[in-house]
């Protein structure tokens, strides 16, 4: 039986009806049958809005980005107050890394729906993929007085606290955000940071126990209960908890730091001494002059020049583990200048620290060296007075730093030690009663360090109109995909 009133397929109403068969074929995975009926409904209709916009999502899930934003654009440009387009033209471009482009189309987005939380969610979460903490705390807030019941919102805005060394403003957020996914363990693990940051230890196991029983397979879980247990001053608990995350990931950077602490703490010396000899686990070297430099004292030069000119360097507003001190992002991006020489100086090192101090070694985590591996790379430029608290780098394998230029007042005479790296000084967000034994090496201009990531380290503060420049460095191991 035929249809009452058919339409022709060239009239308005006729393309409608052919999208409405082409949205089902959309529906149902047949992209090919829903991209033929869309084409057809564009040659009657060039500025169809719902035909470009199905048709940009047929090209978005045939991974042809370039084709799905032109289209959107497309469509904007025909219905410039469509919120929805911007949105999703927002979507396309952040999951393609176009993420300037994707804020500007949020922006837009939220310009027409201001009232929705959607938009503003999705805002916070570019912002936050460049680093722009105080702008994607501002968009989540905004999620948030949109639609109080947000969770993930709320989630995301403690996280990023958290990331920004600001665990007051993360607890209630956090708190929220468990209240309202009490099944999630990111928003109770986040919890129990911000507790563990605040050293309100016996929450902070409360928290992280039943993060546990929701993924008890996640060792960092049960470390974290361990490390909860240390903030409580009960070592003896805290072992027991971070053995069953080791268990579970053996060289945990993380639990490999907090059992060190945790075994000194217990006055198990002896224990903690195969992970704390720093005598034999720090090694130090110098380089020969690079390809394409007159002398190292040049590469050096380079290096600080493209440090100190670098876009990302900047004073921390949130990093309360230095002092009087600038930092940057990522060196290893273009365009990388001496930093080219610089990662394979990072490899030489590596290699040569996996060939003698790893080979034959008994130890949890140095005695398996990542098959593959990237380095991270970034650098510190310290001033008068500055300092970096005793601190460790969970994400790396090896870690290391090189210095390029240094004060002239560090000497190896000197009592004082200024400006030196110590290993070995506790964490000082635990609050510890052992002694603990330190370490100290004195820094040379061209010299390079490298340690085990979990090694608690930290620098000496010195006074001086020459600043310090550091290049730390973690070794991150790379997982086979199947």
């Amino acid at each position: 039986m035929m249809a009452e009133n058919p339409q022709p397929p060239n009239s308005p109403s006729g393309v409608d009806q052919l999208l409405l068969t082409a949205s089902d074929h959309f529906g149902h995975g047949r992209l090919s049958e829903a991209e033929e009926i869309c084409t057809a409904a564009l040659q009657t209709a060039p500025n169809h809005i719902r035909a470009l916009h199905l048709l940009a999502m047929i090209a978005h899930q045939t991974n042809q980005t370039e084709r799905a934003v032109g289209l959107l654009v497309h469509a904007i440009e025909v219905e410039p107050k469509a919120a929805g387009l911007h949105l999703d033209l927002g979507v396309l471009c952040q999951q393609s890394g176009r993420i300037n482009e994707a804020i500007q189309a949020y922006t837009n987005a939220a310009g027409l729906a201001p009232d929705n939380a959607d938009i503003y969610f999705n805002l916070g979460t570019a912002h936050g993929s460049l680093g722009q903490g105080k702008e994607a705390i501002a968009a989540y807030g905004r999620a948030i007085e949109i639609d109080p019941g947000y969770a993930r919102a709320y989630r995301n805005k403690a996280t990023l606290h958290l990331a920004m060394d600001d665990p007051e403003a993360a607890l209630p957020l956090s708190e929220k955000a468990s209240e309202l996914l009490p099944d999630d363990a990111q928003s109770i693990a986040d919890h129990g940071r911000a507790l563990l940051k605040l050293e309100r230890g016996a929450e902070a196991v409360v928290a992280f126990s039943r993060a546990v029983e929701l993924v008890p397979s996640a060792p960092r879980m049960h470390i974290h209960v361990g490390y909860a247990h240390l903030v409580d001053g009960n070592p003896s608990a805290a072992l027991e908890a971070i053995e069953k995350g080791l268990a579970l990931s053996p060289g945990d950077t993380l639990g490999l730091a907090i059992k060190a602490l945790a075994l000194v703490e217990n006055g198990d010396r002896e224990q903690a001494a195969p992970l704390l000899d720093f005598e034999k686990l720090v090694r130090a070297r110098k380089f020969s002059t690079p390809a394409g430099y007159g002398s190292i004292n040049e590469f050096n030069e380079a290096l600080v020049e493209h440090i100190t000119s670098h876009p990302s360097l900047r004073f921390s507003e949130s990093n309360r583990s230095v002092t009087a001190s600038q930092g940057t992002g990522d060196l290893l991006v273009e365009p990388l200048g001496p930093f080219e020489a610089f990662g394979q100086m990072v490899g030489t090192a590596v290699q040569e620290y996996i060939d003698t101090v790893c080979a034959g070694i008994d130890h949890p985590s140095l005695a398996h060296p990542p098959a593959r591996w990237r380095p991270s790379v970034w650098a510190t430029v310290m001033h008068s007075s500055g300092q970096q608290f005793s601190h460790f780098h969970p994400p790396g394998w090896l870690s290391g730093v090189y210095y390029p230029t240094l004060p002239t007042l560090m000497s190896e005479d000197d009592p004082e030690r200024a400006g030196w790296i110590e290993f070995g000084p506790p964490y000082p967000r635990i609050p510890l009663k052992a002694e603990f034994d330190v370490t100290a090496y004195r820094p040379e201009e061209g010299m390079m360090f490298l340690f085990p990531s979990y090694a608690c380290h930290q620098t000496v503060p010195f006074v001086s109109d020459e600043k310090r420049v550091s290049i730390a460095f973690d070794i991150l191991p790379l997982r086979d995909t199947p």
